[in-house]
Order: structure tokens, then C-alpha cells, then sequence
């Protein structure tokens, strides 16, 4: 089994026509994968682009919810800080 392929040209020219139409479809073809990735870096960039406003805004209401509840804020930390501990404390 032999996996080179024989073009043979005709009179009428449709080796050379066959050549012409495999270049324009590997043209069209990479014509649509430069759009298909372009669409995805476009999508990827809107995503991050969400994804910093929202961690940006979730980090102002931590930042404001500490402003006004230090007490509660020192407290969870606190127990955090506690549960953290004894976790690794029993793993070591």
C-alpha cells in the first residue's frame, strides 16, 4: 500500500484545475481558522476582562464589609486561622 498519490494531466487540464481548486480550499481553509481564532482571543479577552472587574469588585466589598465590621472580620479570621491549625496539626 503505497501512500503517495499520482496526479496524471489530462488533455483538457483538470490535473492543473484540481491543483487550483486544492490551493484555493487550503486558502479558504486557513482563511477560516485565522477567524475562528480571532473570534476565540476575542471571547478569551471579554472573559478576563469580566473575570478582573468582578474580583475587583468582590475585593471593595470585602474591603468595605472589614471597614465596618472589624470585630466580625478579626473574629472569622480568628476561627479560620483555628481550623487551618488543627487541620495541618493532624496531617503532620
Amino acid at each position: 500500500m503505497s501512500s503517495t498519490t499520482e496526479t496524471k494531466a489530462y488533455p483538457n487540464g483538470d490535473a492543473k484545475g484540481q491543483e487550483t481548486s486544492a490551493s484555493a480550499m487550503a486558502a479558504q481553509v486557513k482563511d477560516q481558522a485565522a477567524e475562528t481564532f480571532k473570534s476565540a482571543q476575542e471571547q478569551l479577552d471579554q472573559g478576563i476582562a469580566r473575570s478582573n472587574e468582578e474580583i475587583q469588585r468582590l475585593a471593595k466589598e470585602g474591603r468595605e464589609f472589614v471597614a465596618k465590621n472589624p470585630g466580625v472580620a478579626l473574629a472569622g479570621a480568628v476561627g479560620l486561622g483555628l481550623i487551618v491549625g488543627l487541620a495541618m496539626r493532624k496531617r503532620g
